[in-house]
């Protein structure tokens, strides 16, 4: 999917580890494309660190997925299907695991969070255990349920495997990442 009109673009999926930027992305090519931007985490997150429901959750991004308008970012691998059928692109930040674990470090200190609800206090307990599931959960469920996902749906994938690459290819619509 090289030669790709973005801007006929309807939907877009935005996959790939937590800290490679799925969020700032799907924001900035929302204002590009003039297209509504759901984050997985606002709609999965309740107050206090409390999950939703799978059924609930799940629901609830199918809904947003029938729509015929969206950037859609996270991973959540029970939603990906209905979205990546219903994707005109899905955008696979496949990133260094490094390099991610340090951006999600990073981006702790920031004061303004992209992709979170706004309810959603800093927490000790929450960001440690969320990096002790990058460190021994996420790698195993990339590499055994969400990367062979992503490869069915490759006549309709771009795959970035780091920041330069995704900057080289956003520069002509003029689209800046950090």
């Amino acid at each position: 999917m090289e030669n790709i009109d973005v801007f006929s673009l309807k939907r877009i999926s935005v996959v790939g580890m937590a800290g490679s930027g799925k969020s700032t992305l799907a924001m900035k090519l929302g204002a590009l494309l003039k297209l509504p931007v759901h984050h997985l985490d606002c709609y999965y997150w309740k107050e206090n660190w409390v999950t939703s429901e799978d059924e609930e959750f799940f629901e609830r991004i199918k809904v947003v997925a029938e729509n015929d308008k969206w950037i859609i970012e996270g991973n959540y691998r029970g939603t990906m299907v209905d979205r990546f059928e219903r994707s005109d692109l899905i955008i696979f930040l496949d990133y260094d695991f490094d390099f991610c674990i340090q951006s999600v470090k990073d981006r702790r200190l920031q004061k303004e969070r992209i992709g979170l609800p706004d309810y959603l206090e800093d927490d000790e307990k929450a960001f440690k255990e969320f990096i002790d599931y990058l460190y021994n959960e996420f790698p195993e469920k990339m590499e055994t349920l969400i990367r062979p996902l992503i490869k069915q749906y490759k006549h309709k994938l771009l795959v970035f495997k780091n920041r330069e690459e995704l900057k080289a290819y956003l520069a002509p619509l003029a689209i800046k990442i950090k």
